[in-house]
């Protein structure tokens, strides 16, 4: 008999074994005859047995292999017939017995499957590999498990590569030790490896097996070979095999001359082998990301402080003689970070032995350490190409060191472009930012910047750079150089074929060949840029197939910001032709249309299309809407004629509503009228400054001299045959929308009878909501007042377009046509009782379902109160079943106090309920997503539908209020369980169930005879004394006090960590945590039966909905029960239905609950661990904050600390994970105290997975004292201006801020923290440049009036989420006082300090280095000293200071004198960022900054670095 599914699974059944034999005597004739029990199988595995006519005899085992060329399936006889061996443990050893067993002189293991079906009795060997025959080898027996109960497919099993004479060996050919082709010695011969695709994981492999710990494909070496013996063909590892001959896919010895033909697919396998350190992601063996071995992973290595000696350290280690380290993740980025601030001095061998941190981040923000090695010496030369598949334009290809990378374009401009054009044999060139896809894996390196041709070299290569070839460190915009090489003339735009001057086909010419532009990626943006270099103030782009079109279609896919002068400009991919054969672009099929618009605009956008809209005028780089104050029919005549039509009217009140507006201007009207008399040249010469007191903007419909003005009205649904539906008004030829306000049944009845139905009722729509401008239309009537009497809706009174009253947040008018009289009725189908059920509505006579869409307890209350009770909540997802019919209503959006369900605003009804909300896909299509209600009636509990508990509440005047605890007994109690159909109700402590409505009930008094509690007497004015609500506990079974009881309520499968639950006077409750210990723990889990615990905050999945009973436990830790503890049933402390319920994790063991830090030499760092029962487990970082780190660092014994990469301190295998997610808020006493998803919690298992493959453990980096900031700086930029850099006290190390919600707030807080008057903030590292090593902010929020940067509110220390692509930086303004009077001096570029993330900081050359204080509640103070440890007194004489002032105005003044002309309309110079600008009759004001390039005289000041000690 064999256990454990031997013959693997069965194909014929997947039912599980349920029969399991507990005992036979071995006289039974039959197994029913035995013993057994059916069910459940304990160990889920069917039993096999072997059966024989003849006695079953144990002999020596016989080996054969099944394979006439001595390799194959290993087959064994020990027990009288043949079966396969169990591969699991099957190695190199075992084949060579096998093999020697079988008459052969040795032989390896490899991958061989039988078929499922053959029994499976011997396995488990474990040989030396010198015995003569398998017995001699311990193995194990018949019945023992070998662990081969496979799948029933091709089953893997024990197989043999059995040699003669010679023997079986691997060798690397034609390279080096470490990289080369690899050779199989079969017997005597050596012979090829074939793949037919090339593959690292078959690399990988053939480097384990030579003895390294892996390898890669090295396309020098894996070539076609057309000659030679081959071994092995076909070869497919997947990467985890110890030799390539346990690779499941290969042929063995095939026929050499089927891979000699020349379309053989047969490559050499060739392989870069390594051991501590290879490079990744590019492309060959010397380029890449670095990748160290540690800790039995791969992990990254980041650039921080990275020097050309740590380069040579990590190429020597790879074989080669130096290298260089491209910049900017050109690479891509790693996972997880094991290595930071490398400092080898160069005698090192590995680089793992360099002195080096530990990543204060898992990952380095895209700063990698990427090298690319070579050998000999350092080229000084390159080639380049333009790429692109051109010779005209495009990205200038750098080929240096054998790879292609590019050319940064910070400073790339015309004079190096015509060096290159004339290189290539054209006349001119013009330079263009080629764009580049930041983290494209086709990027390669950048391997110059700053280029500085004088446009006299004959060539590119002698144009002289500032930077080294190949020593690139940033680049700031992140494009690469692009050209255009001309003959004749250079780049000109137009627009033509259009129907004016500014609307029409984007052209441009390139080199005098006019041609459109295809419109991939190019949007309004790019517009904006087109048009102003045109002249215009923006502009809008669509799409457009022009099929008799002439002429080249350029394909450039600009990428512009809106901020660049010209098209140009903006980074882009070369003005090149687009090839016929491009779907996208070919036979004009997706040419650019564009509009260009001047000062005023149709907010609805694109014209000519759109003759309708909203009005904008465009000031200070902002479209505004106009206020519709004065604004007239004589308005919007002057308005459409300024944008080419010839006619207009007006509409006032917002007409095309707010509710969806997404044009720039916003939803606010400025304060900007337009009120034309007739005479002006302009509408703009109509703008009057006014207070918009109306707050709705000025709406216009223009019409073309061609156009026939029709002010008649039309009113219909979407189709003459549509019973209901939203009423579409036609006016003006134009369709537009009634507005909802005062729409009524009366309204409706009238429309529906002009249409032959005798009635008819009333809707909002919010159908249109989300539809363009056009599809929307305006409102062309409002408060629509028909008596019922009228034959039609034109007879009714109405105010029209110019006085439409407050219509900007309204619905649509709609109606519902049927020919019955009865109206809409409702009613509530399959509940379990008259209050509850699925809510239906007949319509027309038709029954039908309601849409749960937005449904919530405003909807549900309106059905409640029209169906006569008092109030209800909403279910949704078909709750009382699935109903039948139509849907008729969706999308329902009450405010509660409709009087009818379908009054509220809706989709409309039936067919506008399923197709109205198509962008919702998926919602009210079925019958599954039907609405329900449960109504209640004048009494309820606050905490919700079917509560048992809470506190009462009473419905009176259409308001829920709470009811006085004074006076409220026990009999009122009971009587309120009755009104809930409980039978049973228990009086509790008041207020016991958190936020209630206001008490508005007093004096409650109830006597036995009454069954209700809306039958007590009741008072509903006065004071409730105690400031308390009445709480209950209601109960379909006698509430009986059994004494104090204690449970635990699990949060995981294990049932021993959860909520502490305690039973007093026969009520269930919790345990406030407030001062709840490891003494009070202890003495819970002893009383649970456990050894001890500790307080636990359990997982955040639970909701624990039950009052606080016991509150302020404080225990010895001597008590036998919680309850003999010292203890308050009332809260003295904080404690109250919101606060944290007491939790505790109980061991079985005596010596508790222990913390380390692991995986370190430093006891300060490591990754955190926790023994439970004997057993050492870790954490995961999944969802892990900053604020972590100072609790676990101050459970080990240290004051503060920092997350830091847990990379290099992965956990083994068979460690256990206790928490997957960690979130403290910094004030817990025990880790345990933080948030969490459950302790060893097997029901996220999912996570359990993703923390093994996906993330890493919990480590920190402890610190005996508080981390704090203490310095700040400016770097990469001028005097006053940079990217900002903290200091932070603890790591000792300069770090970055991140760009997240950086606003000009928080670079005001630091430019005054510098010394400047305000500051305004740059983001995304475009000018400064990107910082190094660690992100200490992130979500920084300053208000403004922060002395420093230290008060304002951020995410923690150390960030995980950001790169140094968002870090902040400053641009500051103002003076400062210096704090001792010297004279001027130049700046000057040093070197940063030790730990510094730049080398670009700019500080004052003095003999003292001044720094900033970061003291908390003072002003930062300058302070300075000639003498080290002497404080010098500040003393500035007047006279200085006044000569300081005077000459400081007269340069002002100078410069204001001799600005350029041209301000006959300006009293302050206009920037793109503010000014003032003339019109007729108004000056145009916005707020104020001064950008790079206004001509403002700023007395601006250096920024420095400033110390933490402040001295008077």
């Amino acid at each position: 008999m064999q256990c454990c599914n031997a013959i693997g699974q069965l194909y014929y059944s997947d039912t599980k074994p349920n029969i399991t034999i507990t005992n036979c005597t071995g006289t039974e004739s039959s197994l029913t005859s035995c013993h057994y029990t059916t069910g459940v199988c304990a160990s889920g595995n069917y039993v096999t047995v072997y059966c024989s006519a003849t006695p079953i005899k144990v002999g020596s085992i016989v080996v054969k292999i099944d394979n006439s060329l001595s390799k194959g399936v290993v087959n064994a006889s020990k027990y009288g017939f043949y079966g396969p061996i169990c591969n699991i443990g099957w190695t190199d050893a075992e084949a060579n017995v096998a093999c020697k067993q079988t008459g052969k002189l040795g032989g390896v293991a490899v991958y061989t499957t039988t078929r499922p079906s053959q029994p499976m009795v011997l396995g488990g060997y474990n040989c030396t590999g010198t015995e003569a025959s398998l017995d001699d080898c311990s193995s194990k027996g018949f019945g023992e498990d070998k662990g081969c109960s496979a799948s029933y497919n091709n089953r893997p099993v024990a197989g043999a590569l059995c040699y003669n004479n010679g023997g079986i060996g691997i060798q690397l050919v034609n390279g080096t030790k470490k990289a080369g082709r690899v050779r199989i010695l079969y017997e005597t011969t050596w012979g090829r490896v074939c793949q037919t695709y090339l593959s690292s994981s078959t690399a990988n492999v053939a480097c384990r097996q030579l003895g390294f710990r892996g390898g890669s494909i090295d396309p020098t070496y894996s070539t076609k070979i057309q000659r030679g013996k081959v071994w092995m063909g076909n070869l497919g590892c997947s990467g985890i095999e110890s030799s390539l001959f346990k690779c499941r896919s290969y042929s063995w010895n095939p026929s050499t001359y089927s891979y000699t033909y020349p379309f053989s697919r047969c490559y050499d396998l060739g392989v870069f082998c390594y051991n501590d350190i290879r490079l990744t992601a590019g492309g060959t063996p010397s380029v890449g990301m670095v990748n160290v071995y540690w800790n039995k992973h791969w992990e990254f290595v980041c650039d921080h402080n990275w020097s050309p000696t740590n380069t040579r350290v990590a190429c020597k280690e790879l074989g080669y003689d130096d290298g260089v380290m491209p910049c900017c993740g050109v690479f891509g980025t790693g996972p997880s970070a094991a290595m930071d601030n490398v400092r080898c001095t160069g005698s090192e061998s590995r680089l793992v032995d360099c002195p080096h941190n530990n990543s204060i981040s898992r990952s380095c923000f895209n700063h990698n350490v990427a090298l690319i090695c070579y050998n000999g010496s350092k080229p000084k030369t390159y080639t380049w190409s333009i790429g692109g598949g051109n010779n005209y334009t495009g990205e200038v290809i750098i080929n240096y060191l054998g790879i292609n990378g590019s050319i940064c374009s910070d400073d790339w401009d015309d004079n190096d472009a015509r060096v290159a054009c004339r290189e290539l044999g054209y006349r001119n060139g013009t330079a263009y930012k080629h764009f580049r896809y930041e983290f494209s894996s086709s990027n390669g390196p950048y391997w110059i910047s700053k280029m500085a041709c004088t446009g006299t070299e004959p060539n590119l290569i002698s144009c002289s750079t500032t930077i080294a070839l190949g020593d690139v460190k940033t680049c700031a915009n992140r494009h690469v150089a692009g050209i255009l090489c001309t003959d004749s003339s250079g780049i000109y735009y137009r627009i033509t074929g259009g129907p004016q001057d500014n609307i029409g086909r984007a052209e441009v010419s390139v080199d005098g060949v006019w041609g459109s532009i295809c419109g991939y990626s190019f949007d309004d943006r790019d517009a904006n840029v087109f048009c102003r270099s045109l002249g215009y103030s923006s502009g809008g782009a669509k799409q457009k197939l022009y099929p008799n079109t002439t002429g080249p279609v350029y394909s450039s896919s600009f990428h512009c910001t809106g901020d660049e002068s010209q098209l140009a400009d903006c980074p882009h991919r070369g003005w090149k032709k687009a090839p016929v054969n491009t779907y996208y672009c070919r036979n004009h099929r997706n040419d650019v249309w564009i509009v260009c618009y001047e000062k005023v605009r149709l907010a609805s956008g694109f014209a000519p299309s759109e003759k309708e809209g909203p009005i904008q005028f465009y000031t200070n780089d902002t479209w505004n809407l106009v206020c519709d104050t004065g604004f007239s029919d004589l308005s919007a005549k002057r308005f459409c004629q300024d944008i080419g039509f010839s006619d207009g009217r007006a509409v006032c009140c917002s007409a095309y509503g707010t509710k969806y507006f997404l044009n720039n201007g916003g939803l606010i009207p400025s304060n900007m009228s337009m009120v034309c008399s007739g005479a002006e040249s302009s509408s703009m010469d109509c703008l009057q400054p006014t207070v918009c007191e109306s707050q709705s903007y000025a709406s216009a419909i223009c019409f073309n001299s061609t156009d026939n003005i029709n002010e008649s009205y039309r009113y219909q649904f979407d189709e003459p045959t549509d019973t209901g539906g939203m009423i579409h008004v036609y006016h003006y030829g134009t369709k537009g929308r009634i507005c909802s306000t005062f729409w009524d049944d009366t309204n409706a009845k009238v429309y529906c009878k002009k249409r032959g139905f005798p009635n008819g009722i009333a809707y909002l729509s919010t159908r249109l909501i989300w539809d363009s401008f056009d599809n929307r239309g305006p409102f062309w009537a409002s408060a629509m007042n028909c008596t019922g009497t009228e034959p039609s809706l034109l007879n009714c009174s109405f105010n029209d377009r110019l006085n439409l009253g407050n219509c900007a947040k309204a619905d649509s008018a709609a109606a519902a046509c049927f020919n019955d009289t009865i109206g809409i009725q409702y009613r509530l189908v399959n509940g379990t009782s008259e209050q509850n059920g699925r809510v239906e509505i007949n319509v027309g006579g038709v029954w039908g379902t309601v849409c749960d869409f937005d449904w919530d307890d405003r909807e549900a209350g309106v059905v409640c109160r029209q169906l006569g009770f008092s109030d209800g909540y909403g279910i949704s997802n078909a709750h009382y079943g699935q109903g039948t019919g139509p849907i008729w209503l969706g999308e329902i959006r009450c405010k509660g106090t409709e009087t009818e369900l379908h009054k509220c605003p809706h989709s409309g009804f039936s067919s506008e309920v399923i197709y109205g909300n198509s962008y919702r896909y998926g919602s009210c299509k079925r019958h599954r997503d039907d609405a329900s209600v449960y109504c209640v009636d004048k009494v309820r509990l606050n905490l919700g539908m079917n509560a048992e508990k809470g506190g009462v509440e009473v419905y009176y005047n259409n308001n829920w209020l709470a009811v006085c605890d004074d006076g409220f007994d026990q009999l009122a109690a009971q009587i309120v369980c009755r009104s809930l159909n409980f039978s049973y109700g228990l009086k509790i402590q008041g207020s016991s169930f958190g936020r209630s409505s206001p008490i508005g009930v007093i004096n409650v008094t109830c006597s036995f005879t009454q069954k209700h509690f809306s039958q007590c007497k009741q008072i509903y004015a006065g004071t409730c004394v105690s400031g308390q609500y009445a709480s209950v506990i209601c109960s379909q079974t006698p509430i009986v006090d059994n004494g104090f009881k204690l449970e635990l309520e699990a949060d995981t499968a294990g049932g021993i960590s959860g909520y502490l639950k305690v039973q007093l006077n026969g009520v269930w409750g919790g345990v406030c945590s407030a001062g709840f210990d490891n003494k009070a723990a202890t003495v819970a889990c002893e009383q649970l039966g456990f050894k001890g615990g500790v307080p636990y905050n359990p997982s955040l999945y639970m909701r624990n909905i039950r009052p606080v009973l016991m509150t302020d436990v404080k225990c010895t830790g001597t008590e036998t029960s919680l309850d003999a503890c010292v203890h308050s049933t009332t809260s003295k402390n904080w404690c109250d239905y919101y606060s944290p319920r007491a939790g505790v994790l109980c061991y079985n063991t005596s010596n508790g609950i222990q913390y380390r830090l692991a995986g370190d030499n430093d006891t300060s760092r490591g990754r955190l661990e926790m023994n439970y029962d004997g057993q050492w487990g870790a954490f995961c970082d999944n969802f892990v904050d900053q604020i972590n780190s100072k609790v676990i660092c101050k459970e080990n014994g240290f004051v503060d600390g920092i997350m830091v990469s847990g990379a290099r301190y992965r956990i083994k295998s068979n460690e256990p994970y206790w928490f997957r997610s960690l979130r403290c808020q910094g004030n817990e006493t025990a880790i345990t105290m933080c948030l969490n998803d459950g302790f060893n919690n097997s029901l996220t298992s999912w996570r359990d997975y993703a923390c093994r493959y996906n993330r890493l453990p919990v480590a920190v980096q402890c610190y005996k004292s508080p981390i704090q900031l203490t310095r700040i700086r400016l770097a990469g930029g001028g005097n006053n201006s940079g990217r900002v850099e903290v200091y932070l006290e603890g790591p000792n190390m300069w770090g970055t801020v991140c760009g997240n919600s950086w606003s000009n707030d928080d670079a005001s807080v630091v430019c005054k923290q510098l010394g400047f008057a305000t500051g305004t903030a740059v983001l995304r590292a475009q000018i400064f440049g990107e910082g190094t090593g660690p992100i200490w902010l992130d979500d920084v929020g300053c208000i403004g009036t922060e002395l420093n940067i230290r008060e304002c509110t951020n995410s923690g220390f150390s960030v995980n989420r950001c790169l140094h692509s968002r870090d902040a930086g400053v641009i500051c303004y103002g003076t400062y006082v210096p704090s001792t009077p010297t004279a001027a001096v130049p700046w000057i570029q040093t070197d940063p300090p030790e730990g510094s993330p730049s080398e670009d900081t700019y500080i004052p050359p003095t003999s003292t280095v001044t720094e900033i204080t970061l003291t908390q509640g003072h002003r930062s103070q300058f302070t300075g000293s000639t003498t080290p440890g002497k404080t010098v007194a500040i003393v500035v004489p007047i006279i200085l200071v006044l000569i300081v002032v005077v000459a400081a105005v007269g340069i002002c003044y100078y410069k204001r004198r001799n600005r350029p002309s041209g301000l006959t309309e300006e009293l302050v110079p206009v920037s793109k960022r503010g000014g003032v600008t003339l019109g007729t009759n108004v000056a145009l004001f916005s707020k104020f900054r001064t950008s790079d390039d206004d001509d403002i005289c700023i007395i601006s000041n250096t920024s420095r670095d400033f110390n933490h000690e402040t001295n008077a």
